[in-house]
């Protein structure tokens, strides 16, 4: 009965582990995107105000 009852145990501990790779993989990929969205935004930002000073340029030109 002590086989059956390590197997069982080893099962346990199987499923929990993969469980905790499961939400540290979940995480990983909330992280990944936070962090893409971040970058866009910081890029559209970026690109906003290149707009506006070129268009300050332009307007200082005339």
């Amino acid at each position: 009965m002590g086989d059956l009852g390590d197997m069982i145990d080893r099962e346990v501990q199987l499923r929990e582990a993969q469980e905790q790779r499961r939400l540290e993989e979940h995480e990983y990929q909330s992280i990944r995107l936070e962090l893409v969205i971040g970058y866009r935004q910081t890029l559209a930002d970026l690109q906003t105000g290149n707009r506006r000073a070129e268009k300050k340029a332009k307007w200082r030109k005339t």
